[in-house]
């Protein structure tokens, strides 16, 4: 379970707790993540605050079991060099902000190795939730958790794309990007980053 990245925006300062519980062990988290779960001070703007250390965003990293992530049959099949314009387009319809979509663009453009295309599908987030149980507290008025899963093709393919709801931010709102790509064929973890 490669980079979810955890945004937090309450509608005032306050303490809040982020506990994480994924289906496979954490392999990397910053800040780091104490047994009892992440306790940050959160703005509005978005900005975190550990220790007086200042994030944009709570990151982690899982392994998560491929028996556990269904196959999509809906998704993307999409060129290498049309990732980006492809990024731009889709990002903003599943209810990320410009800086969310930027940081997930830099990110995934340079994680994802060199393919001629990909096969990409979205993970419904009531998997998502199942897959990795996120607890915050005082509870969010809306969460957004989008997870794509990446998969190298060499030549593209005929998929259906996929029905996409709309996100309505409100209150304390709660956003969280992330994707997964299985980097080693032959390893039963995927990564999810």
């Amino acid at each position: 379970w490669c980079k979810p990245a955890v945004y937090l925006y309450p509608q005032t300062k306050q303490n809040i707790s982020v506990k994480l519980d994924p289906k496979g062990p954490l392999t990397y988290t910053i800040p780091s993540y104490p047994h009892n779960g992440w306790q940050v001070i959160a703005e509005p703007n978005g900005n975190i605050y550990e220790h007086n250390t200042l994030y944009d965003y709570l990151y982690y990293e899982a392994e998560i079991p491929d028996a556990l992530i269904p196959q999509g049959n809906t998704g993307y099949s999409i060129a290498h060099d049309k990732l980006a314009s492809f990024f731009d387009t889709l990002l903003p319809r599943l209810g990320l902000n410009t800086k969310e979509q930027q940081q997930f663009t830099e990110y995934w453009l340079k994680a994802l190795p060199k393919s001629a295309y990909y096969k990409i599908t979205l993970n419904p987030q009531q998997v998502i939730d199942d897959l990795s149980p996120l607890a915050i507290h005082p509870k969010p008025d809306a969460v957004l958790r989008v997870t794509l899963h990446f998969e190298s093709l060499e030549k593209p393919i005929a998929i259906q794309p996929p029905v996409i709801a709309s996100f309505v931010r409100k209150g304390f709102t709660v956003v969280e990007w992330a994707g997964m790509y299985k980097a080693d064929k032959d390893h039963p973890f995927t990564c999810l980053q």
